[in-house]
């Protein structure tokens, strides 16, 4: 009787160990495991390489060798930046150099007054400054704005290309690929460029001599640059989008003073 009480309450204290240690394990263990798992990482971690470094005596080599890569191809990826800000910086200086012999005439610098009407900006230098009909405006940074329309003793009257309504021959880049400049709902857009000339934003945009008597354009003067470029299959012409360099708000403007249309 005696035996039989004894088993049981060993059976009794076994089934309670049992209970007390899945108690601890599920209540306490996983975190102090956590705990001693995060204490002994940076060991685990060193133990690790070192294992793989003396496990592959190359790997050394070959993970140094891979940092100088990454440290090649950021210089390569610097160079090239560069070189693309340098031609665009080429690219400007070619085109000024343009109108440099242009800037270095005889001119008058003029502030505008007001604009009477769309088109049309009065300037605060006239016949008294040697104005003319039909002489070449250029903002501060060479682009063209366009001619004298009209001259009083004190003031002249612009006549601004950007609101011409007459299609205007251009040349696009170093290459001076032929284009015409058209407005198409309310933007500038250069038309017939074929699909196979090669166009790219901010190209310069460059004018052709162009007179019918009231419009008076003189040859090779910066217009603006390309905006951006689309080829579309189902038409022969890619579609270029332009914007002029001389703004509605320019402040101060170059009169050339020689008649340049004739150029």
């Amino acid at each position: 009787m005696a035996l039989r009480s004894q088993k049981r309450k060993f059976l009794w204290t076994f089934i309670f160990l049992i209970l007390l240690v899945w108690t601890l394990n599920l209540f306490f263990w996983k975190p102090i495991q956590n705990r001693i798992l995060v204490f002994f990482q940076p060991a685990f971690n060193f133990w690790r390489n070192f294992k793989f470094l003396n496990v592959c005596p190359e790997a050394e080599n070959l993970i140094s060798e891979i940092q100088n890569l990454k440290e090649e191809n950021q210089e390569l990826l610097e160079k090239t930046k560069k070189a693309a800000d340098l031609k665009k910086e080429n690219d400007l200086l070619k085109r000024i150099s343009q109108v440099q012999s242009l800037r270095a005439e005889p001119k008058v610098l003029t502030r505008l007054l007001f604009r009477p009407e769309k088109g049309i900006a009065v300037l605060d230098a006239g016949e008294k400054d040697k104005v003319k009909e039909k002489m070449s405006v250029l903002n501060e940074h060479g682009f063209f704005c366009g001619w004298i329309k009209k001259t009083t003793k004190n003031f002249s009257y612009l006549e601004e290309v950007e609101f011409v309504k007459s299609e205007l021959p251009v040349k696009i880049g170093e290459e001076e690929i032929p284009g015409v400049l058209i407005r198409r709902n309310g933007a500038f857009w250069i038309d017939l460029v074929p699909q196979d000339r090669k166009v790219k934003k901010g190209d310069f945009v460059v004018s052709k001599f162009f007179s019918n008597g009231e419009i008076f354009i003189p040859e090779n003067f910066l217009l603006g640059k390309v905006d951006s470029v689309k080829k579309n299959d189902l038409s022969s012409f890619q579609e270029i989008k332009f914007s002029f360099g001389c703004r509605e708000d320019e402040p101060l403007y170059l009169i050339l003073l020689k008649d340049y249309e004739e150029i």
